[in-house]
């Protein structure tokens, strides 16, 4: 009878093991859905916050192309509007004469300007796009080589 009563409690104990390797199981499922559940969550955020700041982007590329356009001109009206020039302006006349030397100076500035700036952009745009990929192409390679080992 001791015998029978020791072999039922063996029973009932690998029993009990058997069922707390379920509920552990069990739980740790329910911790990676959540953590899963999470991390989805923390993508989307992420995604919203990528989009967002494009569109800061753009406005402030915007913003930086009116600077450009806009800017030499208003360097050469200053520059002009020093008192070392002496623009004499005869009787009845509302623009000197010399009116023209401010547009065969601030177009060509102009120009140069927003030439060097769009060169300036692309080359930045095109070492990014290098990086990225050089980056991509490590991360791929790093993880081709964990798969080796």
């Amino acid at each position: 009878m001791l015998a029978k009563r020791l072999e039922m409690q063996e029973i009932q104990l690998a029993y009990l093991a058997s069922r707390a390797s379920i509920q552990l199981t069990a739980l740790f499922n329910l911790i990676n859905q959540k953590s899963t559940t999470l991390s989805i969550a923390v993508a989307e955020d992420t995604r919203t916050l990528a989009s967002a700041s494009k569109e800061d982007s753009s406005v402030m590329r915007t913003v930086a192309a009116v600077t450009v356009i806009f800017l030499p001109g208003t360097f050469v009206a200053a520059l002009f509007a020093m008192p070392f020039f002496q623009w004499k302006i005869g009787d009845g006349d509302m623009v000197s004469e010399y009116f023209w030397i401010y547009w065969a100076v601030a177009i060509p500035l102009t120009l140069a300007t927003v030439a060097t700036w769009l060169l300036w952009t692309r080359r930045q745009a095109r070492a990014q796009r290098t990086r990225r990929s050089e980056a991509i192409e490590g991360l791929y390679m790093g993880l081709e080589g964990k798969g080796k080992g």
